[in-house]
């Protein structure tokens, strides 16, 4: 779509450039401020922490096939320790 738009001169190369510098830059200054304010939406507690309420912990990946009618996918699966965590298609 974008070659098309650009193919019939609605917008030049050079706007597009433009566009994508000023999002970047919006994105750069809205970045930290995200990040501070994360601390204050979700509890600090359940990122990392070992806490008495908490359940389970993860305990890396282990690596699965899964052969489809396109192909193999190789899929990373996430452990836990207490072994709770199941997949479902």
């Amino acid at each position: 779509m974008l070659t098309a738009v650009v193919a019939r001169g609605i917008v030049d190369p050079w706007m597009i450039i433009g566009f994508s510098f000023l999002i970047a830059c919006g994105g750069a200054l809205n970045g930290p401020a995200w990040q501070a304010s994360v601390g204050d939406i979700m509890d600090r507690r359940e990122s990392c922490c070992r806490y008495p309420e908490r359940l389970g912990y993860r305990s890396g990946c282990y690596g699965r096939t899964l052969v489809t009618r396109v192909g193999k996918l190789e899929l990373r699966v996430p452990q836990d320790r207490a072994g709770r965590f199941s997949t479902e298609l």
